[in-house]
């Protein structure tokens, strides 16, 4: 497994996420052009989850 991978995968063990296919359905919201309060409050998220996302967003 490549550094990012572990780091990625070190920094979700250690919080409670909502399940996969709706992180990446926001994630995709938000590159399309969605506000992150927009989204987070469409998808129930959590702000774990708005980091998780915010995270993914600008590093990749």
């Amino acid at each position: 497994m490549n550094e990012t991978m572990t780091q990625v995968n070190d920094f979700m063990n250690e919080y409670e996420y909502s399940n996969d296919k709706t992180i990446q359905k926001a994630i995709e919201s938000i590159k399309n052009g969605r506000t992150e309060e927009e989204v987070q409050k469409e998808f129930n998220l959590t702000n774990d989850d708005m980091d998780l996302i915010d995270f993914v967003v600008n590093e990749f």
